[in-house]
């Protein structure tokens, strides 16, 4: 919903400035109906046929070879079932999946809820944290600046996604299902080295870090992981096409290809590349913005509930300073073009 509120609200500020025009011209008595319209920009052509991307991967391999690749991994299809729901929910817009570990969603639950709860911002549920908002490191606005995403490519900058959600089944290291059924990732990554930058940018230390990580990672030692589902909803804003948003930030792996020229086919396809996508402040890593993130798992939700509860206390507990809380804070709106105060 904020996501429209937020489309919505640009709209308004549009309209407004052609009404006041309107008004102009009523009172002064020049009211001309081709130069008012020629006034608003057109929308952009936007319409196209849409075919499930993980439908148009399956059509290409059929099941037994997906299912002997999973196998030769030594993974099975055994959450089918949970998949088949998954990839029947992508649609216009749909980006890619990434799969991870519970640690992972650790970190991404404690940047929303040092927000949250310390910094009184609003995350919308359909959207997580890749990396820390605010990061110096990620203020390139998109892949112009960056350079290449094939020569140039560091994992930090970038998360690698599947255009399927059996994406890559015969290679373990390319696939988000491998990763969701180990509970595992490409990289060995110490979460908690991570945050040291948000935890330090509003005054708390390595001590907090490790409160809130002891207290969360032992409610999934025995668990699956994480499948992160993408989309990019450029297109609820009128003015803009179809991922608008995603199509500057990410790199296809077929050169200078874009990623909506792929999805936007309907044809099979075996969609043989990742694609990795740019974590910058003000696109990617911003909650305002159209990136929508679903994350599914196999966890109980009473399990779930009981952990987020119990973080978002220890969160809450925290004393950090609030002179650097307000900057930060001061620094994640303006970066993410949010007047102060949010909605």
């Amino acid at each position: 919903m904020l996501i429209l509120f937020f489309c919505f609200k640009k709209l308004f500020r549009k309209i407004s400035k052609y009404f006041s025009v309107l008004l102009v011209l009523l009172f002064t008595g020049n009211l001309n109906a081709k130069e008012i319209f020629t006034q608003y920009p057109e929308f952009p052509e936007r319409s196209y046929v849409y075919r499930f991307s993980t439908e148009r991967y399956i059509e290409i391999y059929g099941w037994d070879q997906i299912s002997s690749g999973l196998k030769s991994m030594g993974l099975s299809m055994v959450h089918r079932n949970l998949f088949d729901r998954i990839w029947h929910r992508e649609e216009k817009g749909f980006v890619g999946y990434h799969g991870s570990t519970q640690c992972f969603r650790v970190y991404q639950d404690i940047i929303r809820m040092i927000l949250e709860e310390h910094l009184s911002l609003d995350i919308r549920k359909d959207f997580h944290f890749f990396r820390i908002p605010g990061d110096p490191q990620f203020s390139l606005d998109d892949l112009s600046e960056y350079g290449s995403y094939i020569y140039d490519y560091s994992p930090t900058h970038f998360v690698s996604l599947n255009y399927a959600l059996y994406g890559n089944f015969h290679c373990c290291g390319c696939c988000s299902y491998y990763y969701f059924s180990e509970n595992d990732s490409c990289l060995s990554i110490d979460f908690r080295e991570k945050l040291v930058f948000l935890f330090e940018k509003i005054g708390l230390t390595q001590h907090e870090i490790d409160k809130a990580f002891d207290l969360a990672e032992h409610y999934f030692f025995d668990e699956k992981g994480i499948i992160l589902q993408v989309f990019d909803l450029s297109h609820y804003n009128p003015w803009q096409s179809y991922y608008a948003l995603s199509d500057p930030r990410c790199g296809s792996g077929l050169g200078t290809t874009r990623i909506s020229e792929l999805i936007q086919g309907i044809e099979s396809s075996s969609f043989t590349s990742e694609m990795r996508m740019l974590m910058t402040n003000r696109h990617t890593l911003n909650p305002y913005a159209s990136l929508v993130i679903r994350r599914y798992d196999v966890v109980e939700p009473a399990k779930i509930l009981e952990y987020e509860q119990a973080l978002r206390e220890c969160i809450r507990g925290f004393v950090p300073d609030s002179f650097k809380v307000q900057n930060y804070r001061k620094e994640l709106l303006e970066l993410w073009g949010v007047d102060d105060g949010g909605f």
